[in-house]
């Protein structure tokens, strides 16, 4: 396990710097979650359009919250 967590180490030394330099080029930050989210709200969107009572925003208004 030792070798493991020293390989690991070490290959993180080694990346941390080539990462941190693609991530400042994409504006600093892992877009992934930005894109998420994006794609979250429009499906959210789309359902909602297809069966509003199914959504959501239906069960935050008809039941208690917890």
């Amino acid at each position: 396990m030792k070798l493991f967590r020293r390989l690991a180490q070490w290959i993180a030394k080694r990346r941390t710097p080539k990462i941190t330099e693609h991530y400042r080029e994409i504006g600093g930050g892992s877009p992934i979650r930005k894109w998420t989210e994006i794609q979250g709200a429009g499906m959210v969107k789309l359902l909602d359009e297809i069966s509003p009572t199914t959504g959501l925003q239906h069960l935050r208004e008809h039941n208690a919250p917890t």
